[in-house]
């Protein structure tokens, strides 16, 4: 951690914050998606959208450094990871989630946080932050998160996905005294992996339990809507639409798309070469509720800004059963 802690501080900017209290404000929410439950012989596949967000309990000072966190899942919810492709360890932390087998990817996000050394404080946010199935016990999953500024780093933290809760652990980026990481906001989709039974009167209640590495520990608890006790069956693709592509060098790709339903977007942008080839720069995928919405590259796969030229978008969603709607392209010049 020692190399890690010299190139953020040779390379950030400092942020204010006095160090981390023994208590932590800690806001969360849970969102279901779709809201329709299954059923006890039936769970039905849907998709998490979770978000939480952490301060310190005075003014101006970070919150403790968060060492486990632990989403706990409604009665009746289990998981589907037996027929997921498993990603190994080495291979997400040497080459990314693209090195993975096709499939192993259950889920994505964002983090910001802060990472202290001493009295230096520097802020930084992931540039990207997959979950995957791991390779170890058949519950095992991998979150892979990639800092490129101020400086590249990547990490893995392990975790487990159960029919009881989905838990993260975060040693890795919790490990003073070089340097560690005091996470300020998590943003995760998982897309795939868990399945929902009946709902018990309009909302799930998911309970989460954080761990600090002072020894304190918060609890919270978050209400996800839901309506009726059993689903149909989906027998309906998502319908997708890409009413705009537009970009700007300090701003990146902007893509406007709207959805008939809840589904994960998968975008995928191409760059035009001076042979007339479409090549990859980057590829994401982002959970959208359903209606008007935008999804953001300000970036391409190697961290860098999108460099002028012609490119081409592809997008796809797939709707928590599993069905896809039809491809659609859209092309824009950054200049």
């Amino acid at each position: 951690m020692r190399s890690v802690a010299g190139a953020l501080l040779a390379a950030g900017a400092l942020v204010a914050g006095t160090a981390g209290t023994a208590r932590a404000a800690v806001t969360l929410s849970v969102a279901v998606l779709p809201a329709t439950a299954g059923t006890a012989q039936a769970p039905a596949p849907v998709a998490l959208s979770v978000r939480a967000s952490l301060t310190g309990d005075a003014r101006g000072s970070l919150p403790p450094t968060l060492r486990r966190l632990s989403l706990g899942l409604p009665a009746g919810f289990s998981t589907t990871l037996a027929d997921v492709p498993a990603c190994a360890r080495e291979t997400l932390a040497l080459r990314g989630p693209g090195a993975c087998p096709a499939g192993a990817r259950l889920g994505a996000g964002s983090a910001s946080f802060v990472y202290v050394a001493g009295v230096v404080r520097v802020a930084a946010s992931t540039e990207e932050l997959t979950l995957v199935r791991g390779d170890g016990a058949p519950d095992s999953v991998l979150l892979y998160l990639r800092v490129t500024r101020p400086t590249p780093l990547t990490f893995v933290l392990p975790g487990r996905l159960t029919a009881a809760a989905i838990a993260v652990d975060l040693d890795e980026v919790a490990d003073p005294p070089s340097g560690y990481a005091v996470v300020r906001s998590l943003a995760l989709d998982v897309a795939r992996g868990v399945v929902a039974g009946p709902c018990p009167a309009g909302a799930w209640t998911f309970r989460a339990h954080l761990q600090f590495t002072t020894g304190a520990a918060e609890d919270r608890e978050a209400a996800a809507a839901c309506d009726g006790t059993g689903a149909a069956p989906d027998v309906t693709a998502p319908g997708l639409r890409v009413a705009s592509a537009s970009a700007a060098v300090a701003a990146g790709a902007r893509i406007a798309v709207r959805l008939s339903e809840a589904a994960r977007v998968h975008v995928t942008l191409e760059r035009r070469s001076a042979a007339g080839e479409w090549r990859r720069v980057r590829r994401t995928a982002v959970l959208r509720p359903p209606g008007a919405g935008v999804v953001r590259l300000r970036r391409g796969a190697d961290g860098r800004r999108l460099a002028p030229g012609r490119y081409r978008v592809r997008v796809r969603a797939i709707d928590a059963g599993g069905l896809l709607s039809r491809k659609r392209s859209a092309y824009f010049r950054l200049r």
